[in-house]
């Protein structure tokens, strides 16, 4: 199938879940990211006029609400989030249950831009997790986490070498559609909630031994 074929099929699928109804609208909305993802494709590789609009939106189901959230699992949201026109906020002191000091990280976006990011975060966390039982079994917590957070990275530099040959490839007019996106998101997280304060990174101490077989397999993770 040539890509020219695959977006035409995106298209019609992206048509049907404009106009059909609640249950076919999710299949075929569903049917479409995943055809993104396979394929590499973006909404923004996608003509302006075959895209339905959306407008920003604050996703009130959290990608994470926990009393801790695991550092790799944090950096992984972020990352997908990023590559795909969307934003984490991360409130703390939150009520989770009877937890009134826990954590969540909302996502902030078009909806189905954030329909494929807790696409992808699901995929990336099974899969990182079923890669890590052989190499991290008998091993300790400090272990396990450089694994899990050298594969995050080996995967961040592969979106970013991705990203790279894309936009060698890209029109104009397809890069700044994406840098748009992106400024809207901010504009918008701006104007509900004001200036974001920067985050700063965990203190997880690294096994490099760990860290670099978890980079070896994030470097050559396939989303499928």
């Amino acid at each position: 199938m040539t890509e020219d074929n695959i977006k035409e099929k995106i298209k019609k699928l992206l048509a049907l879940a404009a106009s059909a109804n609640e249950n076919e609208s999710a299949a075929a909305m569903g049917m479409a990211q995943e055809l993104l993802a396979r394929h590499r494709l973006t909404m923004a590789d996608l003509p302006e006029s075959e895209v339905p609009h959306e407008d920003i939106i604050r996703d009130e189901e959290p990608l994470f609400a926990a009393g801790r959230i695991h550092q790799w699992k944090s950096q992984l949201a972020n990352i997908l989030a990023t590559f795909n026109n969307c934003r984490l906020v991360k409130y703390t002191g939150a009520a989770i249950g009877n937890n009134t000091r826990g954590t969540k990280l909302v996502i902030f976006g078009k909806p189905s831009d954030i329909d494929m990011v807790r696409y992808l975060l699901a995929y990336s966390i099974t899969t990182l997790t079923n890669f890590a039982r052989i190499p991290c079994m008998d091993e300790g917590h400090s272990y396990k986490q450089s694994w899990f957070l050298g594969a995050v990275s080996g995967i961040h530099e592969k979106l970013k070498e991705g990203k790279r040959k894309a936009e060698e490839n890209a029109s104009s007019f397809a890069l700044v559609k994406v840098e748009t996106q992106l400024k809207e998101v901010d504009a918008f997280i701006r104007g509900n909630i004001g200036k974001l304060r920067k985050g700063t990174g965990g203190n997880t101490k690294i096994n490099y031994g760990a860290y670099n077989q978890g980079h070896n397999v994030g470097r050559n993770f396939d989303f499928g």
